[in-house]
């Protein structure tokens, strides 16, 4: 008597199936190399790139900080609690502000992060920048020729500043901020009041 195999269907089933995967696999495989090699080509380092600003830069953020409608750069030195304003020349390039780095503090460095924001309603782009140390938020007041002076500090208690966020949480068409506190386990809320200042 001929021995019965395991379910031929199934078994050719899965062979199917099988080659089928391989393909696939094979196609995407195939794909992404192409991709990587293909994405190599899409951009080419500006003249004067990389810009060496030297300490510990952490974050960058962009906006038009001097009013000329060219993409500025603001980056933040975590190592040495400054702020780094780098004004776009619209080819590529950029130069330091005047009156950049701004020193935001004596205290022991730990600026961990920065955003841009219109926070007194002027049409001039500020910055807020969270100290993880410090635990603590300092506006920089944008005066729209890419300076900026120090504005109010706001404090939060056994906090640790790590993440920093800017809208309009109220809908009063003032600009808000939303902390992400490490030290306190909580997002905390610092409602603006159109004029460059917050409050708690």
């Amino acid at each position: 008597m001929k021995k019965q195999t395991a379910c031929p269907s199934i078994m050719k089933n899965v062979f199917h199936w099988g080659v089928c995967l391989a393909m696939v696999c094979a196609v995407w495989c195939g794909l992404s190399t192409g991709l990587r090699a293909s994405t190599a080509s899409w951009f080419t380092q500006a003249p004067g790139s990389p810009i060496t600003l030297g300490g510990s830069q952490r974050v960058v953020v962009t906006g038009d900080f001097n009013g000329d409608g060219i993409p500025d750069m603001a980056t933040l030195d975590t190592a040495n609690n400054t702020v780094s304003i780098l004004l776009g020349k619209g080819d590529g390039t950029f130069s330091q502000a005047s009156g950049s780095p701004i020193n935001l503090s004596s205290q022991e460095p730990g600026a961990a992060c920065l955003v841009a924001g219109y926070f007194t309603g002027n049409g001039i782009l500020d910055l807020a920048v969270g100290d993880w140390n410090a635990g603590a938020v300092t506006i920089l007041l944008g005066n729209g020729d890419g300076t900026f002076t120090i504005g109010q500090t706001i404090t939060f208690p056994n906090g640790h500043i790590q993440g920093l966020v800017a809208g309009d949480f109220t809908g009063n068409g003032k600009i808000d901020l939303a902390t992400a506190d490490w030290g306190n386990s909580a997002v905390e809320i610092l409602l603006g009041n159109g004029d460059g200042t917050f409050t708690k």
